[in-house]
């Protein structure tokens, strides 16, 4: 099971991928003008911990 899992993050893990990824990031980014200080780095965890902390 692992294997399987583990063949599929390296089929993944692609620097092309990468790349689309990010040119389609900063496009939206600034198609939409949106400022440095309106983004956020928050995973599941962090905005779990912000939620359980209000």
């Amino acid at each position: 099971f692992t294997i399987s899992i583990d063949r599929q993050r390296y089929i993944a893990n692609s620097s092309n991928k990468y790349k689309l990824y990010y040119n389609a990031l900063h496009d939206k980014i600034k198609f939409y003008k949106i400022e440095p200080a309106h983004t956020y780095n928050i995973d599941k965890k962090g905005f779990i911990i912000r939620a359980i902390s209000r």
